[in-house]
Parts: C-alpha cells; structure tokens; sequence
C-alpha cells in the first residue's frame, strides 16, 4: 500500500463522474508533485481510467451513504478524501502538513467538551446507547477528510452503520437524507478522535459556494488565477485551498467557466481560449436570468395571485401548487 493519496468518491449519475474529473483536473493543475488519487465509484468507465486507483463498491446506494463506505475503503495509509463536487485552487499536497499530527480520523472543525454549550452536529438525547461514550461534541465539514488506514476508521464505520439502520431507535435530528456529517460526527466521538483546527497560515481550508447571490461571503473564484477569496466570519476577506460547490452549482456558468480554465492551463490552444471567453460572456447573462427567476417566483407566491392560480389549476385538475 502506498504511504499517502487522495481520494474521491462518485457513484450514479455520469455528471457525477465528470465532476471527479473536474477536481482530479484541478488538482493536477496547482501541483509540482502530485500524489496519486483514487475513486472510490459503482463501476469502471471512461472517467475512473483518469484515475490511479479504482475502489468498486458491491452494494452502492448511490447516496450519501456511499461516503460512508470510505471509512472501510481507504486506499493510502494516509488518506485526504475530497468531496467530487470540489475544485481546488492551490496545491493541495499542503493538507498533509496540516494534518502532520492528528488523529486517524479527522476533518476541519472543532472538538468541545461535552461540558460545553456548543454542540456542534448532535446534542446528547439524540444518540441513545453512545451517550455515555462520547468524549466530546464535534463540529465539522466533511467535505474534506484526513483518514488513516487503521482499526480506528473500521469501528467507526461499525458505529455510522449501526446508526443509519437503526435510525428510528435513536433521536438524532434531520433526516435519512443528509446525515453522513452527524455520522462521522457521532463515530469519531465515540472512539474517540479530534477535529482539526485550521493551521494554515495562508489559507482556509475550503470555502462553500453558497446558496444566494445576496450572500456577502459569496466566494470569488478564479482558478485560472489560481485564487478563491471569501469574507470570513470575521470580516476578514482569506483565500481558499478548495472550494465546495455542491452538485446543484456545478450546472451555473461559473462553475463551467472555471472547468474551461483548466482546460485553458492544461492545453493553452485557441479552442480553449475561446470556451474560456465564451463563459466569461455568458456570466452576467446567467445572473440576470437567476433574478429574474427569482424575482418571478416572488410574484407569484404573493397571495392575491397565488389563490386564484390555485383556483384555476383545480378547475384543471390539477391540484398542488407549491
């Protein structure tokens, strides 16, 4: 087994295979030396041969739970997993260093005492029989996981599958649906293992593309740059290692855009050129289509409107409006 990797995971749809193409292109492109990088995925195709590693899974799910398999799929003795709707913007070999020292499972975040008033992804009421065994309330983004391949990240995978097919036994809040960060959160307390605090001086982790253009920490990424800057929490305006754009983004203008950019930085011919400029144009134009989407859904979620459409749908049959 080699000493250390990468490693994503994509499983279903081929949009999402594209997507892990995206970030192994990305990552290649801000690297001197870059390590080998793995999928973990459903089947093998034209995508995972990209690839220096390819993990099948038996039984996929197709969902989140899939990630949950990673902690029993680790393919480096030192692993950083990356969710597949991720670019990167800087040479992301640097995650190593910040995590030289932590435990075998770990992510970005914080590790509370149970004593505190933050409790991060799960309150104690909610987690039944482990509640005398957790050590700590943890809070954090698993959109980027440092593992090890030991004992450690097997028993937490015991403890997220104990709990996702017994779930109505316990009181976690949320749902079936999104639950892998308050599984890992729960697991890694049990065993226990810390969250790592971010320790780069020159940039935050990751930033996420968020849901509204309003946003004042909507981020700013330009990969042909090599430069995603965001406001953080402190008003503080910090670059970003990776940034988290969520399936539903990877659709926008700008997300196609940066993948033309590194396109663009791999090729440098005139085709590239030209699909990069063409992005550039269509952005404003996505924008206003967006507020103009938005501004439509407003008008015609006001009462004085939306009554007699509900009316007229009835006569029609048709019976739900949202």
């Amino acid at each position: 087994m080699q000493e250390k990797g990468f490693v994503t995971i994509a499983t279903g749809k081929e949009s999402y295979y594209k997507i892990a193409v995206n970030l192994l292109r990305s990552y290649k492109c801000f690297t001197k030396n870059p390590l080998p990088f793995a999928i973990i995925a459903d089947k093998e195709n034209e995508y995972t041969k990209l690839f220096d590693k390819v993990i099948i899974l038996k039984n996929p799910h197709f969902s989140y739970t899939d990630k949950i398999e990673l902690l029993n799929n680790i393919p480096y003795k030192e692993t950083i997993f990356i969710e597949s709707d991720c670019l990167a913007y800087a040479d992301l070999n640097i995650f190593f260093d910040a995590f030289y020292d932590a435990d075998d499972f770990s992510c970005f975040g914080y590790s509370k005492p149970i004593t505190s008033k933050q409790c991060g992804w799960f309150k104690l009421e909610e987690i039944g029989k482990y509640r005398s065994q957790v050590k700590y309330y943890q809070g954090i983004h698993s959109g980027v996981i440092f593992l090890r391949d030991t004992d450690v990240c097997k028993q937490m995978y015991d403890i997220s599958k104990d709990i996702w097919e017994n779930f109505s036994e316990y009181n976690i809040g949320g749902s079936l649906d999104m639950l892998d960060d308050k599984l890992f959160a729960v697991s890694s307390a049990v065993i226990p293992c810390k969250m790592t605090a971010n320790n780069l001086s020159d940039y935050a982790p990751f930033c996420v593309y968020p849901s509204s253009v309003n946003n004042q920490r909507h981020p700013k990424p330009e990969l042909l740059k090599g430069s995603v800057t965001f406001i953080d929490d402190d008003g503080i305006k910090v670059k970003g290692l990776v940034c988290h754009w969520g399936n539903n983004y990877t659709k926008r203008a700008l997300y196609k855009r940066e993948v033309a950019a590194i396109s663009l930085i791999e090729y440098k011919n005139f085709n590239t050129i030209i699909v990069f400029v063409y992005y550039n144009i269509l952005l404003p134009f996505s924008y206003i289509k967006r507020k103009f989407l938005w501004f439509f859904w407003k008008i015609m979620n006001l009462k004085f409107i939306k009554k007699p459409i509900k009316k007229i749908l009835g006569l029609l049959g048709i019976r739900k409006i949202r």
